[in-house]
């Protein structure tokens, strides 16, 4: 078991990042960021040159930063550790709606979850409004945003939730090809 270093966008990333980490046998150690991607983006190259030493996963969403993953890693790969950063296509939450149980999870009918996650302009917006079709009053006051927010007051513990109970990466990695390539980096490392 090794004990991986995070850097992440937000509290949500690191609830989802941990999930794929101990489902492989690993644990998380220190997590660096949560305070939005353009932080993350600022301090990508101290974090390579510390991934060159000890396993580090620095975990950044696509959004409409480039066309595809390869781009943006292209313009964003700092020197250092080439295969530290790791990009969710578009967004960290197409990895969650990539697995059926999170059609239980927002309690909406699985015949309503995107079926190409990653063709998603904005994932996480595509799950806020699952969440307002949701079953669960609760999922609706915690996931679904009131006036300015773009999410609900409790999106982060339930994701945070999903992600210790019921999230499967193994089975969303078989429809999220970048959530797929995170798990095969994460099983290539040993220490």
């Amino acid at each position: 078991m090794a004990i991986w270093t995070l850097a992440v966008e937000g509290p949500s990333d690191e609830a989802v990042v941990a999930a794929v980490l101990r489902a492989n046998g690993h644990d998380v150690g220190v997590v660096h960021g949560k305070r939005g991607k353009h932080h993350l983006d600022g301090n990508l190259r101290g974090y390579a040159l510390a991934a060159m030493h000890a396993p580090w996963l620095i975990v950044r969403d696509l959004d409409q930063d480039a066309a595809c993953a390869a781009e943006l890693l292209a313009a964003k790969q700092p020197g250092g550790h080439p295969g530290c950063v790791r990009i969710a296509v578009r967004a960290i939450e197409a990895w969650l709606l990539a697995d059926p149980a999170s059609a239980q999870w927002l309690g909406v009918a699985a015949s309503l979850l995107p079926r190409d996650v990653e063709s998603l302009e904005d994932p996480k917006d595509a799950l806020v409004n699952l969440a307002r079709r949701s079953r669960s009053a609760t999922i609706k006051a915690d996931i679904v945003p009131t006036l300015s927010r773009s999410i609900g007051p409790g999106y982060v513990d339930q994701v945070r939730t999903f992600c210790a109970s019921r999230w499967r990466p193994d089975v969303a990695a078989r429809r999220s090809e970048s959530l797929s390539r995170l798990i095969r980096h994460v099983r290539s490392r040993q220490s």
